[in-house]
């Protein structure tokens, strides 16, 4: 085999893998170099002469892309076959993605949950809660008011209550003594000797 009908072969499968349209200079940088431009041109211009490659031009420049005539079209029932397998793949993809986001939220709700550390750390601080809460309860029962602390405390209070207005009433009396001597208003009488309300 020559040189040329080596390169040609290499072309034509580079071209039917890709089966996309390329200029000569992009097959001679995609084959790396391998065949010089001159080669990748001369091959390019006798598949072209053979029908198996197609050459169109685009301003000045041309571009080659496989010929798509020996490609055989599938038949009427072929198509059919290969849209059911494509529907039931379709089908098997919907699945899988319901499947997926069911997992995913399910791992979601097992990543939110408390971890057993975590756990046994919140116990161990509720039950130390809980320790310091039955302590106050003692405390409160041990200094707990017995029926006659409430009454002796509730007749101390209603005497200091009593004590109260009646020193109220005295000082009311003497304000109302001295405001009728006095040349300005009770306001005034109030402010400088500083009290506030009766």
């Amino acid at each position: 085999m020559s040189k040329e009908s080596v390169a040609c072969d290499a072309i034509e499968e580079y071209l039917d893998t890709q089966n996309r349209p390329f200029s000569a200079t992009d097959i001679h940088q995609n084959l790396h170099g391998t065949y010089g431009k001159t080669l990748v041109q001369k091959c390019l211009d006798a598949l072209v002469f053979k029908g198996k490659v197609k050459e169109k031009v685009y301003n000045k420049q041309k571009v080659y892309v496989i010929s798509q005539d020996n490609i055989d079209c599938p038949s009427n029932e072929e198509l059919i076959k290969i849209d059911e397998k494509t529907k039931e793949c379709l089908d098997i993809l919907s699945n899988l993605q319901d499947e997926i986001r069911d997992f995913t939220s399910k791992l979601s709700e097992v990543n939110s949950l408390t971890t057993i550390e975590a756990g046994n750390l919140k116990l161990q601080q509720l039950e130390y809660e809980e320790a310091e809460l039955a302590k106050q309860i003692q405390q409160l029962k041990v200094n707990m008011c017995t029926e006659e602390n409430r009454n002796r405390v509730l007749a101390s209070l209603q005497a200091v209550q009593s004590n109260l207005k009646r020193r109220q009433r005295y000082v009311g009396q003497l304000l109302n003594l001295i405001l009728e001597g006095w040349p300005l208003s009770k306001e005034e009488l109030f402010k400088d000797i500083g009290i506030e309300s009766l």
